[in-house]
């Protein structure tokens, strides 16, 4: 949610990696960043709305969020030049999701995806 350029910041990843290395990726899944603790059991925005979001921090500072769906997860692992090996939604329950108010126990907790870096052709 901090990261404003999903496509670079992947394809920088894997441009390290060695070929047929393996990408891992686990993020706290995407329909989970829709909540906000002020707004209750409502989502705080539509799901494919990427924003950017400004929010004003505790100490008065800009701050931006980003929303990143599924699709643009592995489609950034793709473009970056991995064959996708693994997808999976898992997890239910957050124990530490203190500030949350609407229960998402119901919803996939993270994305897991797991990438290989192509091997150049010769």
């Amino acid at each position: 949610m901090w990261i404003s350029d999903i496509q670079k910041y992947y394809s920088e990843a894997v441009r390290i990696l060695k070929p047929d290395g393996l990408f891992v990726v686990n993020e706290y899944h995407p329909i989970r960043r829709m909540w906000v603790d002020a707004d209750g059991p409502q989502p705080r925005h539509l799901y494919f709305n990427r924003g950017p979001y400004t929010y004003t921090s505790d100490e008065g500072l800009p701050t931006f969020e980003y929303h990143w769906t599924v699709g643009d997860h592995i489609q950034a692992v793709v473009d970056a030049g991995c064959r996708i090996i693994n997808v999976e939604e898992h997890g239910e329950k957050i124990d530490d999701e203190y500030w949350m108010v609407a229960n998402l126990d119901k919803l996939p907790a993270f994305l897991l995806i797991v990438g290989r870096k192509d091997v150049p052709c010769v």
